[in-house]
């Protein structure tokens, strides 16, 4: 079995629809990208992971988990040596320092306008002055609670 990467880093608010509906077919829906952002978190230290069940459970890469489980390791017990499976919640253990973020919606800023009469924007020597915008924050994607 072998696998080829392709583009995958792209930002919620201009993903590549066209080069993903001409090259693999695939009409890329508001509805698609929002359950994908509501899937994905974001760790403190820098890495990223996804939900891979309804009550919390998340897969990322070892490199991002290495700092806690290095935390939770004792001389007796390498964690980031020998690994750790929880069969139960209850041995679960609890990662010191870590938090995680989920983008839960999204703000956008698109221009109005100049926001000014076009009295206000005449400099006086013939040249206009257009820095003078204005902008509207714009709610994109669904605001809902996680439960876990």
């Amino acid at each position: 079995l072998s696998a080829q990467s392709d583009e995958g880093m792209w930002l919620l608010n201009d993903p590549p629809r066209k080069q993903l509906k001409e090259k693999y077919n695939f009409d890329l829906t508001d509805a698609w990208l929002a359950k994908a952002m509501q899937g994905s978190v974001r760790f403190n230290n820098g890495g990223s992971g996804g939900f891979v069940s309804a009550d919390g459970l998340i897969v990322t890469n070892h490199h991002i988990a290495a700092d806690a489980l290095q935390k939770l390791s004792t001389r007796e017990r390498d964690l980031l040596h020998d690994g750790f499976l929880a069969r139960t919640r209850a041995e679960e253990l609890k990662c010191p320092n870590l938090e995680l973020n989920v983008l839960r919606h999204r703000l956008g800023v698109e221009r109005s306008g100049t926001g000014r009469d076009a009295d206000d924007n005449n400099t006086g020597d013939g040249s206009r002055n257009n820095h003078h915008q204005s902008y509207k924050v714009v709610r994109h994607g669904p605001l809902r609670d996680f439960a876990f």
